[in-house]
């Protein structure tokens, strides 16, 4: 009976590799999905850019952390220096046209 216990804990439990995984997949989903909704073309491609390599940074070492809500913060405090970024992706964009 503890062997069934034990099987059913490594199968269904939330600490095995499978479900390391799938929430790793899952936090990068979110991210990439929040990317996206933050992103205009030309208004905050720069402070967009720049927040989710900050996030993604952070998401390898502490895998769990609240995605959305960090994102959102990262994007406030980012906005001038991605702003700055964003301006110099849109002027050398004039380069090849």
């Amino acid at each position: 009976m503890k062997n069934q216990a034990s099987l059913k804990q490594k199968i269904f439990g939330l600490d095995n590799k499978f479900m390391r995984i799938a929430t790793k997949i899952f936090n990068l989903m979110i991210l990439n999905l929040s990317f996206l909704i933050s992103c205009l073309p030309i208004v905050t491609i720069g402070p967009a850019l720049v927040t989710i390599y900050r996030v993604a940074g952070r998401l390898r070492e502490e895998p769990n952390m609240l995605v959305i809500q960090e994102y959102w913060n990262e994007l406030k405090n980012n906005w001038k220096q991605g702003g700055l970024l964003g301006e110099s992706l849109y002027l050398s964009s004039f380069r090849f046209i």
